[in-house]
């Protein structure tokens, strides 16, 4: 059972609430109306809304409020619709007070992290739904994570995706090999070292996730290189807020072209969300078309370019180790920048397993399971 609601103060346009532990929360009446759950507000199957917004006044205040016997709260509307708001709901969605909802952590790293990413193993993930969840909830943190002990199945990182959800497919298919062969259509598909990049920049929304299982790795080098943007981005920021602007604001383009495709898109490098963080970035040297900028602004754009760049390649940022059979690196392809050492495939056969998942299914996978065993928890 969830905290109860022990105390109710009407204002002007809202209502606050006081928990029994003493904490705060307040809901503007509007956003209290338009968020009544009830059946004539909200289809009892799809629970998607079917109250009209524009059917009530912007400053709609109630007639009455109450706290239950619960610890809940009702609420009686003009024209006497009653709504009633889950104390537990309203904790989990309460945004100002002193229990503003926050988002999932975010932890920012550099090569300290070498030893220390986070990993899993795929025996415990495939039996085990609370051994996943937490899987998940670490790759959603970190942008990072190592599956260990993965079968020797060229399909097995597939699997694992579609207890996620569904696969991404793009330009290189659904399911793809990193080898190196003739006629490559990137520079993925050679043994030449790789900076670190982002994938599919051109893309209007590039992949969430970028899974790669190592089937085999015989050859010399091909050292994986890791780098989280995140960190990087705010390091550009600190060090030289200029470069930091121009590349938030100034779009660069990003092509890929091949036999069966055309496909560009003009992008700022980093993106930020509400709260001035990093939410994206999108960095590859590699797949960058002509530079299209007025002219006052190439040299300061190709300069920012440079710095960050450079940032990427810093030996401070780095996290590097060398993936072996069984093993599977899966990161956030919007935040973590990937490459690789050069190989000598004249050494040995070395074969990467690739796929994409969005971050709308994983973290709406996240949901689904937290609520889950939260149902089995409370039914034991």
């Amino acid at each position: 059972m969830g905290l109860r609601i022990t105390g109710l103060d009407i204002g002007r346009d809202s209502a606050e609430l006081v928990w029994e532990d003493g904490r705060r929360g307040e809901y503007h009446f509007i956003w209290l109306r338009d968020n009544c759950g009830c059946p004539e507000c909200r289809h009892p199957i799809t629970l998607e809304r079917t109250f009209d917004l524009l059917g009530v006044p912007q400053d709609i205040r109630p007639d009455s409020a109450e706290i239950t016997n619960e610890g809940d709260l009702r609420i009686t509307w003009p024209g006497g619709h009653v709504s009633a708001y889950p104390s537990s709901w309203l904790r989990e969605t309460c945004y100002s007070g002193d229990i503003a909802v926050e988002h999932p952590p975010r932890h920012l790293w550099d090569a300290g992290l070498t030893d220390h990413v986070p990993e899993a193993f795929h025996d415990r993930m495939a039996s085990d739904d609370r051994a996943f969840l937490d899987w998940l909830a670490a790759l959603q943190a970190w942008g990072i994570t190592l599956v260990r002990n993965m079968p020797d199945d060229p399909h097995a990182a597939s699997a694992v995706a579609e207890r996620i959800g569904f696969l991404r497919q793009t330009n290189f298919g659904t399911e793809w090999n990193v080898v190196s062969m003739p006629n490559p259509n990137s520079n993925a598909y050679t043994a030449l070292p790789l900076n670190c990049h982002t994938d599919l920049p051109y893309w209007e929304v590039p992949p969430g996730y970028q899974f790669l299982h190592c089937l085999t790795n015989e050859a010399e080098g091909g050292e994986s290189v890791l780098v989280d943007g995140f960190r990087v981005a705010e390091e550009l920021r600190k060090t030289d807020p200029a470069a930091f602007d121009l590349l938030m604001q100034v779009p660069l383009y990003c092509h890929f072209r091949d036999d069966d495709h055309d496909i560009r898109y003009r992008v700022p490098a980093i993106r930020l969300g509400p709260d001035g963080a990093v939410t994206e970035v999108r960095f590859s040297i590699a797949v960058m078309g002509t530079l299209n900028v007025p002219g006052h602004l190439m040299a300061a754009v190709y300069g920012a370019h440079r710095k960050f760049a450079a940032l990427l390649r810093d030996p401070r940022f780095e996290v590097r180790f060398r993936l072996n059979p069984g093993d599977m690196m899966v990161f956030d392809n919007r935040r973590v920048l990937h490459g690789r050492t050069a190989f000598d495939a004249a050494t040995g056969h070395r074969r990467l397993r690739g796929i994409y998942v969005d971050h709308d299914i994983l973290d709406s996978r996240i949901r689904v399971l937290r609520q889950a065993l939260e149902g089995e928890r409370l039914r034991a």
